[in-house]
């Protein structure tokens, strides 16, 4: 029993400092220093619906990891009330430019809902992300924004500015109407890339690499937060650090694990596709 004892301690061990290496330290990462300035992307007071979706190249991000901010860089304008309704989605992407088309969610994670600051004066705005986005840098990197439905203005007071930066190709798209997002309005290329900056960082364990899925926090207090980012993703296996299986899951996307009634210790998240063949594994460690 002593041997099994001591084998167990130094497994623990060896994984928390394990832990201790992979936390990486937080980035803010900005991406264009332009002085262009437009009046219509990323978001605007001056039409009802707004839709701006754009690609940064991973070269212009240079960082790997949970982007748990995001925001856009405001020039000036007299309306300072918040955005009401603004969705914000983002995934990573092969593509190197964009052409006119109806929007189209697929791939996407929905990572933030809520409302969008305006507050007066030059400056980031920014909104912490409801969902964290793990980005591996190995791919480009690809947001959509949704202003739904609110009140245009129109004179004054004057609808905010955003700095942006001339791209080519087209890496943008945009609409501004009065169509409804959920309508799917057709969006326009345009050469507008808004600037915006991001917070990332690692939450834990999460390998990153693949960015098939997130999970997090890590450690955690019992309740871990799992969000699938890969549609081939079909289920999930948890096991302890003795190999027993404590929860089987089908139908994964996005959840919440609950490990409050387990003992602490380290668990094993499988990820299957739907022919049950393993696709990647995460390490999670529960710390209550």
């Amino acid at each position: 029993m002593k041997i099994i004892y001591l084998k167990v301690v130094l497994f623990l061990s060896v994984s928390l400092c394990s832990l201790s290496i992979l936390n990486a330290q937080t980035q803010t990462v900005v991406v264009g220093t332009s002085s262009l300035v437009s009046a219509f992307s990323p978001i605007v007071k001056s039409y009802e619906c707004v839709g701006y979706e754009a690609i940064y190249l991973s070269s212009e991000i240079g960082y790997s990891g949970a982007i748990s901010s995001f925001g856009f860089n405001r020039v000036d304008g007299t309306d300072t009330l918040p955005f009401d309704s603004v969705s914000i989605f983002m995934k990573q992407t092969a593509l190197v430019s964009m052409t006119s088309g109806t929007i189209d969610t697929a791939g996407y994670t929905r990572v933030y809902d809520g409302v969008f600051p305006n507050n007066g004066g030059a400056g980031w705005r920014e909104v912490t992300l409801n969902t964290p986005f793990v980005y591996s840098n190995t791919s480009n990197f690809s947001v959509l924004v949704f202003k739904h439905t609110q009140t245009a203005i129109a004179g004054t007071p004057v609808s905010p500015r955003w700095y942006y930066t001339s791209v080519t190709p087209n890496r943008a798209r945009r609409y501004y109407g009065t169509s409804p997002m959920a309508w799917g309005p057709n969006l326009s290329a345009t050469n507008v890339l808004s600037d915006i900056r991001m917070t990332i960082g690692t939450v834990g364990i999460v390998d990153i690499s693949a960015g098939l899925c997130s999970v997090y926090p890590n450690p955690s207090d019992g309740q871990v937060n799992i969000v699938v980012h890969n549609e081939r993703v079909a289920a999930m296996v948890v096991s302890d650090m003795y190999g027993k299986i404590v929860t089987d899951v089908s139908e994964v996307k996005e959840l919440t694990l609950d490990l409050r009634n387990f003992s602490n210790g380290i668990y094993t998240i499988q990820f299957f596709d739907n022919t049950r063949q393993l696709m990647t594994t995460r390490k999670i460690v529960l710390k209550k």
